[in-house]
C-alpha cells in the first residue's frame, strides 16, 4: 500500500491495522531493513492485533522514515481518486467503492466534487422504492447500477484533472448556443406544462441566461457533465 494511500485512509477515519501492516510489509519486499517496519509488518500474523501497538509502531517507522503524516483536502483527494481507480480496474466492488465515496462526501464537505457520489448514492437508494425519477443520474436503473457508478469513478477522475469553478455542480450547460452559467426563472407558459423536459420550480421554468432557450443541461446530472466533457474534448 503506498503511504499516500495510507495518509488518505488515515484522514478519512477509516484505516485498520491491516492497512499498517500491509504498508509495512510492502517496504519489507521492497527491501527495507528497518527493525521497527519488520515488527510493524510482524502484527499482521496476530488474530487481534493491538491498535495501539500498531499506532506506536506505525509513529516510530515514519520517525525513522523521516515521513510527516498528511493531512488535509489534498490527501483525502488522493485517497478519493485511489478509490476511483480501483473501482474502474475491478480492485474494490463498484458499490462499496461507491459507499465509501459517499462517506468520505458526507464528513468532507457535501458541496463540490464529493456531491457526486452524494447524490448517486441517494439515487441509488431511491431504486429501492422504485420512484423511477432521478434528478441527479439520469438513465440510472436497477440493472446498470454497477456500470454507472464506473462511468461516475471514471467521471469523477476526468473532472479532478480539471480547473472548474467552485459552483460547477450547480451550473446549466445550454445545449442551443451552449453557455455554462447559473440559469434563470420565468413564469411556465400553458403549453410546456405537458412537454417541458427541463427544470419547472413551482409555476417556473429553467432558462438560458444568454438565449433564453429551456433546454438546459445541469453539471448536477451525470449525463449533464457527460455532455459537457464531450464539449470540451474530453
Amino acid at each position: 500500500m503506498k503511504f499516500e494511500v495510507l495518509a488518505g485512509k488515515i484522514a478519512a477515519g477509516v484505516a485498520n491495522s491491516k492497512d499498517y501492516t500491509d504498508w509495512a510489509m510492502e517496504l519489507l519486499e521492497q527491501g527495507s531493513d528497518s527493525e521497527n517496519i519488520a515488527i510493524l509488518a510482524g502484527l499482521c500474523f496476530d488474530k487481534y492485533p493491538d491498535s495501539f501497538e500498531v499506532r506506536d509502531y506505525f509513529n516510530r517507522c515514519l520517525d525513522e522514515l523521516g515521513l510527516i503524516l498528511p493531512t488535509g483536502d489534498e490527501v483525502i483527494l488522493y485517497y478519493a481518486k485511489y478509490i476511483c481507480e480501483q473501482i474502474i480496474k475491478g480492485g474494490i466492488p463498484p458499490r462499496d467503492g461507491a459507499s465509501a465515496l459517499y462517506h468520505i462526501g458526507i464528513d468532507f464537505g457535501w458541496q463540490g466534487i464529493y456531491s457526486m457520489w452524494l447524490y448517486l448514492e441517494e439515487d441509488i437508494e431511491s431504486l429501492r422504492y422504485d420512484e423511477g425519477y432521478y434528478l441527479f443520474n439520469t438513465g440510472l436503473n436497477k440493472q446498470n447500477i454497477d456500470q454507472y457508478i464506473i462511468k461516475e469513478a471514471e467521471q469523477f477522475l476526468i473532472i479532478t484533472g480539471m480547473t472548474l469553478p467552485d459552483d460547477f455542480f450547480s451550473l446549466c450547460l445550454c445545449e442551443k448556443c451552449g453557455y455554462l452559467g447559473k440559469c434563470m426563472l420565468r413564469p411556465l407558459r400553458i403549453v410546456e406544462i405537458l412537454t417541458s423536459r427541463n427544470w419547472v420550480y413551482g409555476g417556473k421554468i429553467a432558462i438560458c441566461r444568454m438565449c433564453g432557450d429551456t433546454h438546459l443541461l445541469s453539471m448536477g446530472d451525470h449525463v449533464g457533465r457527460e455532455v459537457f466533457l464531450k464539449k470540451v474534448n474530453l
